[in-house]
């Protein structure tokens, strides 16, 4: 095969050329395996948003082929799932890189004071500190090669773009972008990778993040700063995680301050302090870059949203209405931000009508959380929807297909119980296991196929595995079913000492929940221990 790019020969089967990096002919329909729980996938319908994408990119002087998924962000604050949790996520062991030398940037809590006093020694306004603390600590912005090309695919990446919401059209864009030497470009390929279904999503958004720091783009040193702080393709380490995100502020990248005030809001490595998240927020807001002016806006409307009671800026509805109609129309999470304002009447007269017109026009633009909040709906028979369980299968189906973790979650619920759609433990199984891969915590349900030999072969041991995970975190399901195979010796040595711990804690877990019905039996299993 030829590149149509640069002409140069590659393999048949090449996602990317080796010399140029450009896409190659090979499409979706080849793809498809590397996403989709089963064969039967292949033969979707042409009318199904097709999501499986790919992704090749040559990183520190290797090249890898890596196959992918697009995902939509979905760190969402809403209600989605009944039995959805938060997951820290994992970690990868990496090489250590050098931390960025700590000189003073604004984040750090006695910066203010002690810049303004190497800057002047005039007693001045709060204002005129904050502004003149501006100037000694941010330096101007070189311009990346291929901002406009950036620019362009952002628009499409966060759903304003020409033709709205286009994950193709700003990969392209990013690659080209980062072709040209775009640090930028290869921060939002970060992205993109991170987005991925692939286990190694976060390790390879690293080292897109790497390739950005070692161009000297102040995105290398934000991307950086957002995997420590996460975790992400490296060992979380909120300490590193401020150095990296103040000496991108420090370089220009306001963008950063969006994460630095995530840490005073939650208390992540820092005093807890909602004023000087706002401040980031604010700043953020201010941005002449879209995308950060964007989610400077939503953090604020957020902020203003959710803020914990005691928190100081107080919980304020109006000014979180404010902010969300700054907003640009079509930004996705901006519409489903304000789809939710109305669901629980957050500053506006609630309105199950008006949510639901809104969580539709976000679908229809490619905002899986919307379609899947949808689906929820009509599952749930909420928000003025009828139940239709035929309707809620779609919609959570295109929500995972779209590549939301947690509908990928109840699609397996519902392939597995029949619920709109035929019953199929093997393609329930498959989503299961596709939604613990993308972060969501149902280490029970892949454990009970294993467990009865539902879909799959009748597998003891691998059953404990998952059950053990899910034990972790506490889940009741897996410590009832991982004491009761202690007792019995299913798939573990028998260890009555161990069977005792497990179901006790289950107990007390169903007692926490007032599940009477399931206490009682988990009681009848710790009585049978010998």
């Amino acid at each position: 095969m030829v590149c149509r790019n640069c002409g140069a020969n590659i393999a048949d089967n090449a996602y990317m050329c080796p010399n140029c990096g450009a896409p190659t002919n090979v499409g979706p329909q080849q793809m498809q395996g590397a996403y989709y729980p089963s064969e039967q996938k292949q033969k979707m319908s042409g009318k199904v948003v097709a999501l499986i994408a790919f992704l090749s990119l040559v990183i520190v002087g290797s090249i890898g082929v890596i196959i992918y998924v697009l995902v939509k962000d979905n760190n969402r604050k809403s209600d989605t799932s009944s039995d959805s949790t938060e997951v820290a996520m994992s970690a990868t062991d990496t090489e250590e890189e050098p931390l960025p030398q700590d000189e003073g940037i604004l984040t750090t809590e006695k910066t203010t004071e002690a810049t303004t006093e190497e800057k002047t020694t005039e007693k001045t306004t709060e204002k005129t500190t904050e502004k003149k603390t501006t100037e000694a600590t941010t330096e101007e912005v070189k311009e990346e090669p291929g901002r406009e090309l950036v620019v362009e695919g952002a628009g499409y990446w966060y759903g304003y773009g020409k033709n709205g919401y286009d994950r193709y059209k700003a990969y392209d864009l990013f690659l080209k972008a980062a072709q040209q030497g775009s640090g930028e470009a290869w921060f939002y390929l970060g992205l993109i990778h991170e987005a991925s279904a692939e286990e190694d999503r976060y390790a390879q958004a690293h080292e897109c993040n790497k390739k950005a720091l070692d161009l000297g783009s102040p995105y290398g040193d934000y991307g950086f700063g957002c995997d420590y702080y996460g975790g992400r393709g490296v060992e979380q380490d909120y300490e590193k995680a401020k150095k990296y995100l103040e000496s991108a502020m420090k370089k220009g990248c306001v963008r950063a301050g969006l994460r630095l005030g995530d840490m005073y809001l939650y208390g992540y490595g820092v005093k807890k302090n909602g004023k000087k998240a706002v401040e980031y927020y604010e700043k953020a807001a201010k941005s002449e870059d879209k995308p950060t002016s964007q989610l400077g806006i939503l953090r604020l409307a957020d902020y203003y949203m959710y803020a914990e009671d005691g928190m100081e800026p107080a919980k304020d509805y109006k000014k979180a209405q404010k902010y969300l109609g700054k907003l640009d129309e079509n930004y996705n999470d901006g519409l489903y931000s304000k789809a939710e304002a109305y669901e629980y009447g957050y500053g506006v007269d609630q309105s199950d009508s008006l949510a639901v017109e809104t969580y539709e026009k976000a679908s229809e633009r490619g905002d899986s959380s919307a379609t899947y909040r949808l689906g929820r709906f009509y599952l749930e028979g909420s928000r003025g929807q009828e139940k239709n369980p035929e309707k809620a299968y779609e919609l959570i189906k295109r929500a995972a297909e779209e590549g939301n973790s947690g509908a990928m979650w109840d699609l397996g619920f519902l392939y597995s119980s029949g619920n709109g759609t035929a019953q199929d433990y093997a393609e329930a199984l498959g989503w299961y296991k596709l939604a613990v891969n993308c972060g969501e915590q149902c280490y029970y349900g892949v454990g009970w196929f294993y467990f009865y030999g539902n879909g799959v072969e009748k597998d003891y041991v691998e059953a404990a595995k998952w059950f053990e995970k899910g034990a972790e975190i506490g889940d009741m399901n897996s410590l009832w079913y991982l004491g009761y195979m202690y007792r019995e010796g299913y798939g573990v040595e028998q260890n009555y000492e161990k069977a005792r711990s497990f179901l006790e804690k289950a107990l007390e877990k169903a007692n926490a929940n007032g599940d009477t019905e399931n206490a009682a039996k988990i009681q009848e299993d710790i009585d049978k221990i010998p």
